[in-house]
């Protein structure tokens, strides 16, 4: 019998095994956010069910991959104005946006649309 015995899992896992009591496989209960947590540690015991004692125990170290689930925002910044005829390369809005994800994620591609 196996059951998950402490670390920081916050109630996020499980323990589970085929009826014959064969390897123990560990099982997410709630849906994992890397952004909310990225890296479990997991401690998992193992019981003789005639004796009721543990046997023995591990760590199991779970990470957490990311997966590009969050859309860049903008800070807000009030509206910009330009004098006409300003030259066409002049520089008059600065901004950039930011994104939860990892860094890989984090290409943006910045456009104009016209109103």
């Amino acid at each position: 019998m196996y059951r998950v015995a402490g670390g920081d899992g916050r109630g996020a896992f499980s323990v589970t095994t085929t009826r014959d009591q064969g390897p123990a496989v560990l099982v997410t209960t709630i849906s994992l956010d890397r952004e909310v947590c990225d890296l479990y540690h997991v401690t998992v015991h193992t019981i003789d069910s005639q004796i009721h004692r543990v046997l023995a125990d591990t760590e199991v170290v779970v990470m957490v991959t990311d997966v590009n689930d969050n859309a860049p925002s903008f800070p807000e910044f009030p509206p910009a104005t330009v004098r006409e005829g300003q030259s066409l390369t002049m520089s008059f809005v600065s901004t950039g946006s930011f994104d939860n994800d990892l860094y890989i994620y984090l290409l943006s591609i910045y456009g104009l649309i016209q109103y």
